[in-house]
């Protein structure tokens, strides 16, 4: 964007916690990162997988994670980061998705204040560099 009264052009980027926090989840449950919304897994890989057996299941919980990010990609700026699991929006979600949520939110928030922590560090470290004079 430009901003009025500046003489060049600015971008700027920004690491959603409640997004990695919903992320982590579909890694750790070894969801497919496929359509409507490829977004590649997380970096670092998460450590952990749970054996989700059953192509079923599989399918289940994908509808159920695709139907979910999509919410909350509507609600997400209004959610803090550190926020409870009672802002992800889980009463619509079927019980079984909701026990796997509830049971991997720890990891999935830790992973999240990491990830934000390793982003804030870098543009600390970047942003006295100016591309431009």
């Amino acid at each position: 964007m430009q901003i009025a009264g500046r003489p060049s052009w600015q971008t700027g980027e920004d690491l959603s916690w409640p997004l990695t926090v919903v992320l982590y989840i579909r890694d750790v449950l070894k969801l497919p990162a496929t359509a409507p919304f490829f977004i590649p897994p997380l970096v670092p890989e998460v450590p952990e997988h749970i054996p989700v057996t059953g192509p079923d299941l599989d399918v289940v919980l994908a509808d159920e994670w695709t139907s979910w990010f999509s919410k909350l990609l509507a609600d997400h700026l209004e959610m803090p980061r550190g926020g409870s699991i009672d802002y992800f929006s889980l009463e619509d979600r079927g019980p079984g998705f909701r026990d796997m949520v509830e049971q991997y939110f720890d990891a999935a928030t830790a992973a999240a204040n990491g990830a934000f922590e390793a982003y804030t560090q870098r543009f600390r470290l970047t942003s006295g560099l100016r591309a431009w004079p």
